[in-house]
């Protein structure tokens, strides 16, 4: 993850002769000219639209949902703890970022570059003050194996005053991408999908060439007779000076000598090319596992299954990443002896994972009966205030027992009223 790949690709002066040869960058990704042609980089390959859609809507996701820590208890509940440690994590983590801004660079920098790094700072009390994103391709991940088969973990960081630093383990959080071929080191998207985003590339270089070279028309020009020299000359000179460039389309034809214009159907090459772009909007959806829908595209999009595949999209696709980043955050911001005490840090996916209006009241309403839902507690999720008397279980006292033939033999609110305590028989003379 080393800076511009080692400098030895510029996007606008291709080395043909570099074709397929292979490079390495200082994480260890491949990186070279593919069958396209074309160099792929993270800052080029968001030039394509689609992957634009796909980290944007990876990376906003991840960023908006609250990251909170709690400590649970002896009885399985948990407290939302409220320390400088949680300040950080749910607001401000530096004198420059907000939470949200930070995880949003970490999580594209996963997506694109194959792992996010934030220096941790630190007091002299060892308690932690600030955490600060750090750019991918200015660290190297050093792994060492000690002779006991210890694992020690090390990063060399080029900072911005052109230092080289030896940062320790418990001074970086290294967040890799969970597709890794060593275990230690994630593996970046642009490089093990080059031909992928080099076709899209491509694909966007010839479209701006084709409009920048001057106006398409569906169509073409006839006249019965033959068109003089001066005619040709004076035809081409009218094209160039009203209708080429990208300001020439759109623009009204005005014909002289006798020329009509006959309009064409699309051509096969055409339909090609579209057919070739909706390929590889779907291809790249499928590299980042975004459902098409998600990132605008609704050419077969059904509208049935819309609020599924959105819950899908947080299971499937997001949970990864945030099982990962709150591992590795607890990982380095946590004491053994914290994790040991029950505090754990987890994202809170509840609004995301929410269902229609409809749905939700109509769960609320079932878990309410059964009696393992207080009423303020669904008034909680709801962001409604808690009301006085609805802090209570309640259960349904209309039931009873029936036997094998379906005779009811004895009812639940008679039994409930002697096991709370009332030894009374529901009688008339004890209801008068």
């Amino acid at each position: 993850m080393k800076g511009d790949f080692l400098g030895i690709f510029n996007f606008f002066k291709k080395d043909k002769s570099a074709k397929n040869e292979t490079y390495f960058d200082k994480q260890g990704n491949i990186v070279y000219l593919g069958d396209s042609d074309i160099v792929t980089t993270p800052a080029q390959a968001l030039q394509i639209s689609a992957v634009y859609a796909c980290v944007r809507v990876i990376s906003e996701n991840i960023s908006t949902t609250p990251l909170d820590l709690y400590k649970k208890a002896s009885d399985g509940s948990r407290e939302k703890q409220d320390n400088g440690l949680s300040y950080l994590l749910r607001y401000k983590p530096n004198a420059v970022q907000s939470i949200s801004q930070l995880l949003a660079y970490i999580t594209s920098s996963i997506v694109l570059r194959g792992g996010g790094f934030i220096k941790v700072n630190r007091k002299v009390s060892g308690e932690i003050h600030s955490l600060v994103s750090l750019n991918p391709d200015d660290i190297e991940v050093i792994v060492e194996q000690t002779t006991n088969f210890r694992l020690v973990k090390q990063y060399k960081y080029n900072s911005p005053d052109g230092k080289q630093v030896i940062l320790n383990q418990r001074d970086v959080i290294h967040i890799p991408n969970l597709v890794s071929t060593d275990g230690y080191c994630g593996l970046s998207t642009i490089s093990a999908f080059r031909e992928t985003f080099g076709s899209g590339l491509a694909q966007v270089e010839h479209e701006n060439k084709f409009y920048s070279n001057g106006a398409k028309y569906n169509g073409i020009l006839q006249m019965d007779g033959k068109l003089s020299d001066a005619g040709i000359t004076k035809l081409k000179k009218q094209f160039k000076e009203e209708y080429g460039g990208k300001n020439g389309n759109g623009k009204t034809l005005v014909l002289e000598e006798g020329l009509t214009f006959s309009p064409l159907t699309m051509s096969h090459s055409d339909a090609q090319f579209i057919e070739s772009r909706r390929f590889t909007t779907e291809d790249i959806a499928r590299v980042f596992n975004v459902p098409p829908h998600m990132i605008q595209d609704l050419s077969r999009a059904t509208f049935s299954n819309i609020e599924e595949q959105s819950i899908n999209f947080v299971r499937y696709t997001l949970q990864p990443y945030f099982v990962n980043i709150e591992q590795q955050f607890m990982n380095i911001l946590l004491t053994p002896e914290d994790i040991d005490a029950g505090y754990f840090l987890e994202f809170n996916t509840r609004n995301q994972l929410r269902s229609t209006l409809e749905k939700r009241y109509d769960a609320y309403s079932k878990a309410i009966d059964k009696g393992w839902m207080q009423p303020n507690e669904a008034r909680e999720l709801e962001n409604l205030k808690k009301l006085d008397g609805l802090s209570n279980s309640f259960i349904q006292l209309n039931m009873g027992k029936i036997d094998e033939d379906g005779n009811v033999i004895s009812h639940l609110n008679t039994e409930n009223t002697i096991e709370a305590g009332n030894t009374d028989s529901p009688t008339e003379d004890n209801n008068e």
